[in-house]
């Protein structure tokens, strides 16, 4: 199978988003598969911390600068008419932006609807394109959240289809294998309540 996955979300402006992105796309590679990735990234953006780590570490990877943002007013439209040019069997993004136009299923990633409340403090106008990205996200051939508790916030505040949803949590790093040591200038007690750091 030949995944177009979008990697141009692991940027400084998203570094949960962007540790995501780059945190699946590591092991997919990872996987025993012949499975291809193409992967849209953006030289002259602020896009590419991790996309030079990998970019020469994978035989099965082709790296596409794309020179377009993934974000504004026209990215979908711009997203939409790349994919159309570089092909593959699935557009696979770590981001909730569905491409318009798109020639190939696309799979999206919903983190949350969290700046669909007011009580995140989001502006009205933020707030209304949240909601009307998620209501164009509903077209999506599939949509991961995750976690049980987006879902069912996706649900309800975004209005996703239930059966579109599909729940992959979030992994963790390889625990370090290396001996721990305590820090420079870190006390050996706690020095709140007079007790031993523990762990060490």
């Amino acid at each position: 199978m030949n995944i177009v996955y979008d990697l141009r979300y692991a940027s400084e402006h998203f570094p949960g988003i962007g540790t995501f992105a780059n945190g699946l796309f590591s092991a997919l590679v990872a996987l025993p598969t012949s499975d291809r990735f193409r992967v849209l990234w953006n030289q002259s953006g602020d896009g590419v911390r991790f996309g030079r780590v990998l970019r020469t570490e994978h035989a099965r990877v082709e790296w596409i600068d794309t020179g377009e943002s993934p974000l504004g007013w026209r990215a979908a439209f711009a997203t939409g008419a790349i994919l159309r040019t570089v092909g593959g069997d699935v557009y696979l993004s770590p981001f909730y932006l569905r491409p318009v136009g798109s020639p190939m299923p696309v799979v999206l990633t919903l983190h949350d609807a969290l700046h669909l409340t007011r009580e995140s403090g989001s502006p009205a106008g933020l707030r209304l394109r949240f909601a009307l990205a998620y209501f164009y996200a509903r077209g999506a051939d599939a949509l991961l959240t995750v976690s049980e508790f987006a879902r069912q916030d996706l649900v309800r505040r975004a209005g996703i289809p239930a059966q579109k949803l599909h729940v992959v949590p979030n992994g963790v790093p390889p625990r370090f294998a290396g001996a721990s040591s305590r820090p420079a200038g870190v006390p050996s007690r706690n020095a709140v309540m007079g007790e031993p750091v523990t762990g060490q």
